[in-house]
C-alpha cells in the first residue's frame, strides 16, 4: 500500500556531477557490468549538512539486490567514496512495489517509500545562473569548468521542476523536450555549440516556474494532430510522406543551398495532399522515368518505412515533439534520431524509458 504524499519526506536532492576520476572508482568498486551514471543525485531523506550524501552511481547487471552508492560530504576538498552496498532488508522484491526501499542496508532516516520528490533549494537557480554565464562565453572557459556548467544548466532546472511539484503536470511533449535537454552534456566534449544550445533552451525550461506558464513551447497540439492524421495514411503513402521529410526544410547539396533554392514540402501541406489522394483511391504518383528519380523515389519510400518504426517504438511524448521538430523545419532523420539518441543518453542519469526501460537495471529512477 503506498503512503499518502502528506505524510511523505522531501528528498534531499543534493546533485553532484560525476567526472572522470569518479567513473573509474566506479568501475573499481565492484567487477560486475554496469552503467556508470554522469550525475548522482543524494537519494536520502533530506538531512543535516553535517550527514554525508548517497546516491547510486552505477546499478550491476547481474545482481539486482546492490548497488554501487556514491558517499560525499559538502567540502569541495573531500574526494566521494564508492561503495558496493546491499539493498534495504525493507526491499522484499526487486522489482517494485512503491512501498519497497531503493535505499541500501542500515540506510539512515526513512526508507526509500516514505520518501517524496527532491526538496526545494534556495541555491539551485543561483548554480543554474552562474552555469549560463559560463556557457555564454565557452571560449573564456576549460573543457572542465564547461562539462560542469552543462550540467548544472541542464539537470538543476529539471530538478527544480520536481521541487516545484511542476513536473507531473507538464504534457507528455513538454516532458520529452526537457528530458532531451538534460540529455545535452551526457556526452564526453562540451563544445561552443552545444554550449549555445543549453544557453538557448534553460530560459525555456526556467519560464515553466513563472506565474501564468503552463507548456514549454506552443505547437504541442498540432504535432499531435499530425502524428494522427500520418499514423491514418496507409502504409505506403505514409512511408512516402516521411520519406520525403528527411531532408531539411530547404534543400542543400554538399556545396551549400541548392541553386534553385528549393524547399521541402511542410509536413502538414504533404500530409493533407497524401490524405486526400488516398481517401480518392489514387495511386503514389510516378516519379520521372530517369533511373536517379526512380531510386530516390524507391529510397524515400524504404527511409520513411524506417523512420516510421522507429518513430512509433518512441514514448508517446517523445514522438509528438520529433513530429513538432519536423513540421518545424528539422530533418525526419535528425529529428526522430535526436530523439532516439536522448533516450540512451538520459540512462546515465537514472531514466529509462520506452523500450530502454530495463525494470532490472534501471528499477531506480530519480523522484
Amino acid at each position: 500500500m503506498s503512503t499518502s504524499p502528506s505524510a511523505l519526506v522531501r528528498t534531499c536532492g543534493v546533485r553532484i556531477r560525476v567526472p572522470e576520476t569518479l567513473q573509474l572508482a566506479l568501475w573499481a568498486a565492484h567487477e560486475e557490468r554496469g552503467i556508470v551514471r554522469h550525475s548522482v543525485l543524494c537519494e536520502l531523506a533530506e538531512h543535516l549538512a553535517e550527514q554525508c550524501h548517497a546516491g547510486v552511481g552505477r546499478l550491476l547487471h547481474h545482481r539486482p539486490d546492490q548497488a554501487v552508492w556514491v558517499l560525499w560530504d559538502d567540502d569541495p576538498d573531500s574526494e566521494p567514496q564508492c561503495l558496493a552496498l546491499k539493498d534495504c532488508a525493507n526491499r522484499a522484491d526487486p522489482h517494485a512495489s512503491q512501498d519497497s526501499c531503493n535505499l541500501y542496508t542500515d540506510h539512515p532516516g526513512p526508507c526509500g517509500h516514505q520518501l517524496d520528490t527532491v526538496r526545494p533549494d534556495s541555491h539551485r537557480l543561483g548554480l543554474v545562473d552562474a552555469a549560463l554565464t559560463v556557457l555564454k562565453e565557452p571560449d573564456r572557459h576549460s573543457p572542465l569548468a564547461l562539462s560542469r556548467a552543462a550540467h548544472d544548466a541542464a539537470l538543476l532546472p529539471w530538478d527544480e521542476l520536481r521541487a516545484r511539484r511542476l513536473w507531473p503536470r507538464l504534457s507528455p511533449a513538454d516532458q520529452a523536450a526537457v528530458y532531451h535537454h538534460i540529455s545535452l552534456p551526457a556526452g564526453p566534449y562540451i563544445g561552443p555549440f552545444l554550449a549555445q544550445r543549453i544557453v538557448q533552451n534553460a530560459p525555456r525550461i526556467t519560464g515553466l516556474w513563472q506565474p501564468g506558464a503552463d507548456t514549454l513551447r506552443g505547437g504541442a497540439e498540432q504535432a499531435e494532430q499530425l502524428l494522427e492524421a500520418l499514423e491514418k495514411l496507409p502504409d505506403e503513402w505514409r512511408s512516402m510522406v516521411l520519406g520525403l521529410q528527411r531532408y531539411p526544410k530547404t534543400a542543400y547539396t554538399a556545396r551549400g543551398r541548392c541553386e534553385d533554392g528549393q524547399a521541402r514540402t511542410p509536413l502538414d501541406v504533404a500530409l493533407s495532399a497524401a490524405q486526400r489522394d488516398a481517401d480518392a483511391g489514387r495511386a503514389l504518383p510516378a516519379p520521372a522515368a530517369d533511373a536517379s528519380s526512380l531510386q530516390d523515389r524507391a529510397e524515400d519510400r524504404h527511409r520513411g518505412g524506417e523512420l516510421w518504426h522507429v518513430l512509433r517504438e518512441l514514448p508517446y511524448g517523445w514522438q509528438v515533439e520529433a513530429i513538432h521538430r519536423i513540421h518545424h523545419g528539422k530533418s525526419a532523420l535528425s529529428a526522430i534520431g535526436s530523439m532516439t539518441e536522448a533516450l540512451d543518453r538520459i540512462r546515465s542519469y537514472g531514466i529509462s524509458l520506452g523500450r530502454y526501460a530495463a525494470p532490472d537495471l534501471d528499477r531506480r529512477t530519480p523522484r
